[in-house]
């Protein structure tokens, strides 16, 4: 699942960036059908917390997906030092 989830961030050229201890992704209208699908079982247990962001993009967690599918979230983006 981290090589599925690091490469389709990759090709969709969403954003990612640590913002304290969550791993945001700026997911766009068009692309989160897919996302969801892809993570679909770690949806299934209740889901994850978003917001809507001005720009039209939603702020997405990876932080819990993650967690559910025993990915280190550092292996996607390492956390800066400083």
């Amino acid at each position: 699942m981290t090589l599925l989830l690091y490469k389709w961030i990759i090709e969709t050229k969403t954003e990612i960036a640590w913002r304290q201890e969550m791993l945001l992704a700026w997911v766009y209208p068009h692309d989160l059908k897919e996302f969801a699908e892809m993570v679909l079982n770690a949806l299934s247990e209740g889901g994850v917390e978003c917001v809507l962001l001005t720009g039209g993009s939603i702020g997405i967690d990876l932080v819990p997906i993650c967690d559910y599918f025993g990915i280190d979230p550092e292996d996607i983006l390492k956390k800066e030092v400083g």
